[in-house]
């Protein structure tokens, strides 16, 4: 075939291609709708603020974590209240702000935060806080109210997982089973599993929504199911289990249906 021949034949190529690329719907990217937000710690102000997460009602709980505080917004943006100690007059208890706010003070008390790093909401609205200088996760209702509180050591300074509702003390790091070192993310799954990534551990562990400890897995490296480091933690509707492998630089996927059946094996679960 000559090359004259075969020009009809790559035009002909050429402008299917473009009928096929042109085919192709193009989204647009999303409408700004909002934002609000200084450095500081007043009103609507934050300090390096890491996790978030919204209800099933439009409200939005922000982990304000170098303010030691949490702040509940509307879907608008409107202040609900500032939760942590301290906030609304500087006094050494629980407080819950809405106007002229101030920054948290740190520690291990009941409802107390240090360096918060993460927030996860579940259907019936109690609130997950990752309590990360304090090793332990505090749950509190949509109001603020201390429901329980979980790691070790926490009712009574034991070396021990324990649960506390009140009178709690901060948890004791380390690599037992609800034992957490550094946690960073926490994430709600169906029927209320509750997601931890455990850091300095570099695994996640897996909770009942009333702080009973179920599962763990990771190990220290870079094959499927290990991590380096992993930060944060995601979980869709069907109940699969989303980590950001920090170190490693990627995300892994996990069957969360396989971790609901294997619970307690020491087999890691099957990472894709």
């Amino acid at each position: 075939m000559s090359t004259r021949s075969r020009y009809p034949l790559v035009l002909l190529f050429l402008g299917f291609s473009l009928c096929v690329v042109s085919a192709i719907p193009v989204e647009p990217p999303p409408a700004f709708l909002i934002t609000w937000g200084t450095e500081g710690d007043g009103d609507d102000q934050f300090y390096w603020p890491y996790g978030m997460a919204v209800d099933v009602h439009g409200k939005m709980y922000v982990a304000d974590t170098n303010n030691h505080r949490v702040q509940k917004y509307d879907s608008s943006g409107t202040l609900l209240g500032v939760w942590g100690w301290g906030v609304q007059d500087g006094s050494p208890a629980f407080q819950i702000c809405t106007s002229s706010c101030q920054k948290g003070t740190a520690g291990a008390g009941d409802r107390q935060f240090a360096w918060p790093s993460d927030v996860a909401v579940d259907a019936m609205g109690n609130v997950y806080v990752v309590d990360m200088d304090n090793d332990r996760i505090q749950m509190l209702d949509s109001n603020g109210a201390l429901l329980s509180m979980w790691g070790w050591g926490v009712d009574d300074g034991s070396d021990v997982y324990q649960i506390c509702t009140s009178g709690c003390e901060h948890g004791i790091a380390g690599e037992g089973d609800g034992q957490f070192k550094r946690a960073a993310s926490v994430a709600v799954g169906p029927g209320g599993k509750i997601y931890v990534t455990d850091v300095e551990n570099h695994r996640v562990q897996k909770l009942d929504n009333d702080g009973t400890y179920l599962d763990k897995w990771g190990a220290n490296g870079s094959s499927a199911g290990q991590f380096s480091e992993p930060y944060g933690v995601g979980v869709d509707a069907s109940g699969d289990v989303f980590v950001v492998d920090t170190n490693n630089h990627r995300v892994q996927k996990f069957d969360g249906p396989w971790l609901d059946v294997f619970v307690g094996e020491p087999e890691l679960p099957h990472g894709r």
